[in-house]
């Protein structure tokens, strides 16, 4: 809220919040309806978002595997989009994240750092920095690392880092990498590799007899 403000032009400012809405009524520049942004809490009981379309929501960190089902539907009558933006830590309900949104990705964009740091330097691979995959889900997911935030010096994040000792954590909070990808036998899913034509490989073995 307090970042919002701080960007958005007062003259806009239709309604501010109250105590029983939590929400920014603005007027449109261009004419059209008022655009309402309201701010919800993931400590808010999930029944309370219910029964409100929308047109885009953001989600920042962590919220419930119950929270994300919510949202879906309410923007499905407007096709609207769904943004989340995460750091990757030690938390193991990010595997919601991972399974439901990462791992489904119909294209991957990864920033330069992450190309050579990361990819090249820890995974010794080369990978491209857009990669489009055969995933049905429109899901697309944008890579980068601390070192990409542009108010921060490589020297103060590795100075950051040095207060966890495992290497793990520090590659999580340095390149946002889950902990489901670090596995020696497949170091990342890939939906050209480990996914298969299902009614093609089922006809194929409905054909062989014994």
């Amino acid at each position: 809220y307090l970042e919002f403000m701080k960007w958005c032009p007062p003259f806009l400012i239709k309604k501010l919040p109250t105590s029983r809405k939590k929400q920014i009524e603005l007027w449109d520049p261009y004419g059209g309806e008022d655009i309402i942004f309201e701010f919800v809490s993931y400590k808010m009981p999930v029944e309370s978002t219910r029964g409100h379309q929308r047109i885009s929501i953001w989600a920042d960190e962590l919220g419930s595997e119950g929270f994300y089902d919510e949202q879906r539907p309410r923007l499905m009558i407007e096709n609207g989009d769904f943004l989340i933006t995460y750091t990757v830590t030690e938390d193991t309900k990010s595997t919601v994240l991972f399974d439901q949104i990462f791992d489904r990705a119909q294209v991957y964009y990864r920033s330069q750092f992450m190309l050579d740091e990361y990819y090249k330097k820890v995974l010794g691979e080369d990978k491209a920095r857009i990669e489009q995959t055969n995933s049905p889900y429109s899901i697309a997911v944008i890579q980068s690392a601390s070192d990409d935030n542009p108010v921060l010096t490589t020297e103060q994040v590795v100075e950051y880092l040095m207060e966890y000792p495992d290497p793990e954590v520090q590659m999580m909070r340095r390149f946002c990498i889950f902990q489901q990808l670090s596995s020696k036998i497949f170091p990342q899913f890939r939906w050209d590799t480990h996914s298969i034509d299902l009614e093609k490989e089922f006809k194929a073995r409905m054909g062989v007899t014994c």
